[in-house]
């Protein structure tokens, strides 16, 4: 829970509507009920099976990259197929999935005369990339399958999770848990489905290298990486090992987020040092002890801490909070009028208003403002949000001007509010 819950992508696509942490959910509960399904009583089986299916029904409409725990489940499937084991579990996650993939696909076909019409949306949009992955030469290819991937997780700070699933990999053949080879099969399979998959059927494109494209992969890794930190501390081995790995990462990366790979490896490095020489009980690097429990969960606490704290304490890039404030305070009683805003708030202006917004109030985008003419009856607003014009993330796709053009065309201006680095001008 530590590691997944601070991790800082976990946290900042819940700022958004991003259906990645929503579908992070069904893919937790759909391995969850696997792992349990398969060992509960036959009574309960069948209950477990249809949670299975429904739960992964539930990921794949909210993003079609559940797709990468597939291959773990065909050859868990074929296992038990094999052994005659779990029946009643597989009979009713097959009949229920095909229960609701039938009334899926049946829908499409009736709203769009095509049952495949989501494949094929996928499929469309790969074709519109095929030159840019056909354009892609050996030397761009051989390092989108060996070492960019490593540097996502290493860069995203997941090389945390990646080097203490590792130290529970050593104990492969002789767990300590019976779930452990569960997960950690299940992140290595999701991981590798993801590191050298292909989003096409038809040429190889592989999946975006993106933050929030490694969100199915989190539980398990994350579960896996547990076991992993539990076995070092039990047993104290392999920390300079672990050290090491903390050190190279944060060497490799030699920024900012350095920190977080330097604090637990200096905290490993110390701990490896001095085990050795360490036999009183209580001490803090004893391995064991609640003392080295504690001291080592609060040092890989406050380092995953560290960059969802920066990023809090930062001035917003957005300013959304005093945008809702200047709109609800000066545009919510407005019988109705234009307000010319620019090209990311002209998208989503009704969140702001809760989807309710005033009877006769326009929002338009800025360039046009020579298309329309403001009347008594009908005034005109410009919104200016300084912050969005110099947000890097919409600057040039969706911004491409700067506040001075902006305001340029409007000389008569009458400044009306402002509350930080937005301002609501009064225009003719």
């Amino acid at each position: 829970m530590l590691l997944l819950g601070l991790h800082y992508f976990t946290l900042n696509l819940t700022n958004y509507l991003y259906p990645d942490n929503v579908q992070l959910f069904f893919a937790m509960a759909s391995a969850t009920a696997l792992l349990l399904g398969r060992r509960s009583k036959p009574a309960k089986a069948a209950a477990w099976g249809g949670g299975f299916a429904l739960a992964n029904f539930a990921g794949l409409l909210s993003k079609e990259t559940i797709v990468y725990y597939l291959p773990f489940y065909l050859v868990v499937l074929a296992r038990d197929v094999r052994c005659r084991h779990h029946g009643r579990f597989w009979g009713a996650a097959v009949a229920t999935g095909a229960v609701v993939l039938v009334a899926y696909l049946g829908y499409y076909s009736w709203v769009a005369d095509d049952a495949l019409y989501p494949f094929h949306v996928v499929e469309h949009t790969n074709e519109a990339r095929k030159y840019h992955s056909y354009a892609l030469g050996r030397t761009d290819l051989l390092a989108r399958i060996t070492w960019q991937p490593l540097a996502l997780l290493v860069s995203t700070g997941l090389g945390t999770v990646m080097l203490l699933a590792g130290r529970a990999v050593v104990q492969w053949r002789r767990p300590t848990d019976p779930e452990m080879r569960f997960w950690l099969a299940l992140a290595g399979s999701s991981l590798a489905f993801y590191w050298l998959g292909s989003t096409s059927l038809t040429y190889y494109n592989p999946n975006s290298l993106l933050p929030r494209m490694l969100t199915p992969l989190l539980p398990p890794l994350c579960l896996a990486a547990g076991f992993g930190l539990e076995q070092y501390w039990r047993t104290g081995r392999g920390g300079q090992w672990l050290a090491v790995g903390f050190l190279a990462a944060a060497a490799w990366l030699h920024n900012s987020l350095s920190i977080a790979y330097a604090v637990p490896g200096l905290f490993l490095a110390l701990a490896a040092g001095l085990t050795p020489r360490t036999e009183r009980q209580g001490n803090w690097c004893q391995p064991g002890s609640q003392v080295f429990a504690r001291s080592m969960l609060l040092v890989l606490g406050l380092s995953l801490a560290l960059r969802p704290a920066y990023f809090m304490t930062k001035p917003s890039r957005s300013e959304y909070t005093a945008q809702h404030r200047l709109l609800q305070r000066e545009l919510r009683g407005a019988a109705g009028g234009i307000v010319f805003v620019d090209g990311f708030l002209v998208r989503n202006f009704d969140f702001s208003y809760g989807f309710a917004v005033p009877h006769g109030l326009q929002f338009l985008p800025y360039n046009s403002h020579d298309t329309v003419k403001a009347t008594p009856a009908r005034p005109a607003w410009l919104l200016l949000n300084r912050a969005t014009l110099r947000n890097d993330d919409l600057v040039p796709s969706i911004i491409s001007y700067s506040a001075e053009q902006v305001l340029a065309p409007f000389p008569q201006r009458q400044l009306v509010a402002h509350d930080g680095a937005v301002e609501l001008y009064r225009v003719k």
